[in-house]
């Protein structure tokens, strides 16, 4: 019994020291500046990406639709999956 006391009255020990050591003020030399934030505008690149990523979601929403079910899916992710996929195989793969 007296293990697990101690063991229980150790561990909240640790925790309450981490919690306080992280709850510390910055002074006014520490503070963070933040740039302002610009308007950009999208290039024609962009633009050309955008274009082909609703005609990818477009596509696949019709190749998996079923009118007899209620679908939902995320375009966005699917194609951002792949893009990660593309970006892994860059190179040669085994």
């Amino acid at each position: 019994m007296k293990k697990k006391f101690r063991f229980v009255f150790c561990l909240i020990s640790i925790l309450l020291i981490y919690a306080v050591s992280g709850c510390s003020q910055l002074s006014n030399n520490d503070q963070q500046s933040f740039p302002e934030p610009t308007r950009e505008t999208m290039e024609s690149f962009d633009t050309a990406i955008v274009g082909k990523a609703n005609e990818f979601g477009i596509n696949l929403f019709e190749e998996i639709f079923d009118k007899s079910s209620n679908t939902f899916i995320s375009p966005i992710s699917i194609f951002t999956a792949l893009a990660m996929t593309y970006n892994g195989a860059d190179e040669e793969t085994n």
